[in-house]
């Protein structure tokens, strides 16, 4: 009975203290409108305005500590064609979620299965990604050779020289590099040797393999050539399909250069996409090898050209516009370095340092 008198104090409004109890604030009354903003659907829809063509919506859930995040594709289209060269998308979408609370990784799905595709780069969304590397600046020259021998023309380099550049060039300490480890470099960080360099060797003349080629070979050299399909065992100062494949097989990087070396910017919509996946489709299936970079015919193209070659496929695009690659460069317009008749060692040291 002796806590009887208390509890009628506390009754009473009085406690052990002398001040008097006071009454709680009510609780503000709730909009039954009102609804708290949703993280990851503001982090969708922030996304969905810089989307790639073909990606119409995604759907994220969270199981865990991973998003697993369905991606809804325009009809016809698969996660390659949509996403196989959008690095950049990738890593916004990765990085956007997994800086939300409880998200340690984004597992990438369509309809409910997971993709089984490994990006330009090696991101392999088949899995978990937890982070996607940033890339690399560069520059990198990207040397342009077309023909060799002893004709007076800007164009036709002497064979002489060409010995003496790439002498210099082992020399110097440079090493060649092809134009995938550059893409792989500016996407993801790739790590470059020393002093890289790309040479590039464009139409696909017979000098090439008689005596590029071995030059290359034996200076443990890589490279890139661009072939016009038209003409490989064609023309008698061409490559035949023969020597492509022998060096295709040997290392030797295979880009494409259209069937006829047209002014793209003249063309129909479909004689452009014939030119272009048409090219590409041929050397695939006549050299056996995954054609991923193209060179524009004389450098001439437009936003239309360049958009179709997007479209057929490729994953970059040489230009002749002078200049050395760079990371921030649009790898569909990348500069080239261009190697003219009759320049000696200090002009070729000069061109190769180009943006010091």
């Amino acid at each position: 009975m002796a806590l009887l008198p208390i509890l009628l104090l506390a009754a009473a409004g009085c406690g052990p203290s002398s001040e008097p109890l006071t009454e709680e604030p009510a609780a503000p009354a709730v909009d039954a409108g009102e609804t708290t903003p949703d993280p990851f659907a503001e982090a969708v829809s922030r996304l969905l305005t810089r989307a790639p063509t073909g990606l119409e919506g995604m759907t994220p859930a969270l199981d865990g500590e991973e998003l697993s995040l369905d991606l809804e594709l325009a009809p016809g289209l698969t996660a390659r064609d949509v996403l196989f060269h959008e690095y950049g998308f990738v890593k916004e979408v990765v990085e956007a979620f997994t800086a939300l609370e409880g998200v340690d990784s984004v597992r990438f799905t369509v309809g409910g299965e997971p993709l089984t595709l490994v990006m330009t780069g090696g991101i392999d969304l088949s899995r978990p990604v937890r982070e996607v590397p940033g890339g690399g600046r560069g520059p990198v020259p990207v040397l342009m050779y077309h023909q060799f021998g002893d004709v007076e023309s800007p164009l036709v380099v002497d064979p002489g020289d060409l010995v003496a550049q790439l002498d210099y060039l082992s020399a110097e300490g440079y090493r060649t590099i092809t134009l995938r480890h550059l893409l792989e470099h500016f996407l993801s960080g790739e790590p470059l040797p020393p002093r890289p360099v790309v040479l590039t060797f464009d139409d696909g003349y017979r000098t090439l393999y008689d005596l590029v080629f071995p030059l290359l070979r034996e200076r443990s050299m890589v490279a890139t050539a661009f072939l016009i399909t038209g003409n490989v065992s064609v023309r008698e100062t061409s490559v035949t399909w023969d020597m492509a494949r022998e060096m295709a097989e040997l290392g030797l990087e295979i880009g494409a250069h259209t069937i006829t070396h047209p002014d793209l910017r003249t063309l129909s919509a479909a004689e452009l996409e014939r030119q272009l996946k048409g090219s590409r489709r041929v050397l695939e299936e006549r050299l056996g090898v995954e054609v991923l970079f193209f060179s524009y015919p004389a450098g001439r193209y437009d936003d239309r050209v360049r958009e179709a070659v997007v479209d057929a496929g490729y994953l970059g695009a040489v230009t002749t516009a002078y200049g050395v690659a760079a990371g921030e460069d649009d790898p569909f317009q990348w500069p080239r370095v261009r190697i003219n008749r009759g320049e000696g060692l200090d002009i070729f040291r000069a061109k190769l340092h180009t943006n010091d």
